[in-house]
């Protein structure tokens, strides 16, 4: 009776066709999902991977063994393009019948509007494939032989809610890797509101620096930022070393909560070390980043005042007089 109650929930058996029409609607899927988590989640020079062995593997353990070399030769029709497109594809059969294709489609995805200041959906309006376009016959020649499982993708997706400026992205495809080679503007992303806007850019800079993978100099920039508003702060101009000017920093906070508040001149020197060995160190930075933004944080807490950038030129000016 168990032996029989096991066989009635296995799924049933696929012959070869079947077999591969599953398979690649679960590649679909999984392209889509993919394709979607790179553009929402990912920065410049990440990628992603299709698991199409895991996939096609799951589908021939349901294909009836005499059917499974018929299937596996399905399977060499997915060395194709992939379609990137907002709504399933189909290729019509002269007898009538459809062919489903190989596709990723993107309806929506939630990116962050610089105009709106918050997530939104952003809908595909244009795609193209640059690896298709060089072959046409105006193109060299010699980019006929290009793979099909290359190609580079350019996507150009628009706010639904304020429907303000275009946003493009190039995605390179090599089979079944994913990978986001460029953006259009550069991304943009929601900071704590607690941060000095002064100086904010280079905070903004740091962050896509380390998106971007380039840990150093998302370090420089970092270290930068909580300078140059120790500078403000302490009105200190010229040839003056950092350390100097974290140090009179540190003076300006209320003795009673400078303890409980981290510190950024010790996030200065931990950064300065990083930089002084060339050393790309990823974990510093994440540690720096949320310490800095908490010291920042007490200070919105502690209602500790900043000094204005105007205030800072005017004292400067009664210097040089």
């Amino acid at each position: 009776m168990a032996k029989e109650a096991a066989a009635s929930n296995k799924e049933p058996q696929l012959n070869g066709i079947e077999g591969f029409k599953k398979a690649l609607a679960l590649l679909n899927n999984s392209l889509s999902e993919e394709l979607r988590s790179l553009l929402e989640t990912k920065h410049l020079y990440q990628r992603v991977t299709v698991p199409y062995e895991d996939l096609t593997s799951q589908t021939r353990d349901r294909v009836i063994p005499g059917y499974r070399t018929e299937f596996n030769q399905y399977l060499q029709r997915l060395k194709a393009p992939v379609f990137v497109t907002t709504k399933e594809l189909f290729l019509a059969e002269r007898d009538g019948s459809r062919q489903l294709l190989l596709q990723a489609i993107l309806p929506n995805v939630k990116l962050f509007c610089q105009k709106c200041a918050r997530r939104e959906a952003f809908k595909l309006i244009w795609f193209t494939d640059v690896a298709n376009e060089v072959k046409k016959p105006l193109s060299d020649p010699v980019m006929s032989d290009v793979a099909a499982t290359f190609q580079m993708w350019l996507l150009v997706f628009r706010c639904q809610s304020c429907l303000g400026p275009l946003e493009g992205f190039l995605v390179r495809r090599d089979e079944w890797k994913l990978s986001l080679e460029g953006r259009s503007p550069i991304e943009n992303f929601e900071l704590p509101t607690f941060l000095p806007k002064t100086e904010l850019q280079w905070f903004r800079d740091a962050v896509v620096a380390r998106n971007s993978g380039k840990v150093l100099a998302a370090l420089f920039y970092l270290r930068t930022f909580i300078e140059q508003f120790a500078r403000r702060q302490t009105k200190m101009d010229g040839k003056i070393t950092g350390g100097e000017i974290m140090t009179a920093y540190s003076t300006l906070l209320p003795e009673t909560q400078r303890s409980s508040m981290p510190s950024l001149k010790e996030w200065y020197e931990n950064l300065s070390a990083a930089l002084h060995g060339a050393i790309e160190d990823a974990d510093l930075f994440e540690n720096a980043r949320v310490q800095i933004e908490r010291h920042f944080d007490f200070r919105r807490i502690y209602n500790i005042a900043e000094v204005p950038k105007d205030v800072q030129n005017s004292a400067e000016n009664e210097e040089r007089r």
